[in-house]
């Protein structure tokens, strides 16, 4: 049986500048702010934006209310533009996931932010039906964009 591989993406617009809404993703301080499964970010770097090849450790709160940890490694990041991590360790499972934030200016002062997830599940890893849903379901990775709205008004 081969890997099951799911894919979800999001997209909505804030009302700040790109360059200010992508320093924000990329701070993990902020994370739990702006993510509903974010409990806490772990490490010495975590008060400003990552850069390419930074690690953090993430506290996520799952379904139910379990809490595990997930590393994760700064694949890209281009001030303004784009901020990508991948998990390096996720609990002790066999998953792995990439996520991906891109910037668009629209030009009057607002931006469109588009989140994409890609997870890949070992195939003997377990994955029961509410997982799937959470990591297949855009809808589950649109409920970001209401908390960063929020997070960055607060921020102001």
């Amino acid at each position: 049986m081969p890997a099951l591989t799911l894919h979800a993406a999001a997209a909505g617009t804030v009302h700040h500048r790109a360059a200010a809404v992508a320093a924000f993703v990329a701070t993990p301080d902020h994370w739990p702010a702006f993510h509903p499964r974010s409990a806490a970010v772990l490490g010495g770097r975590t008060g400003r934006p990552l850069r390419t090849g930074d690690m953090v450790r993430e506290e996520i709160v799952g379904d139910g209310g379990a809490r595990f940890f997930a590393d994760w490694l700064v694949t890209a990041h281009d001030p303004g533009r784009t901020f990508a991590v991948r998990s390096v360790g996720f609990g002790g499972r066999a998953v792995q996931l990439a996520v991906t934030y891109t910037f668009e200016e629209n030009g009057d002062g607002s931006t469109l932010v588009r989140r994409a997830m890609t997870t890949t599940v070992a195939p003997y890893e377990p994955l029961g039906g509410a997982e799937r849903a959470a990591y297949g379901s855009g809808e589950h990775q649109a409920a970001f964009l209401p908390g960063l709205r929020a997070a960055l008004a607060a921020a102001e």
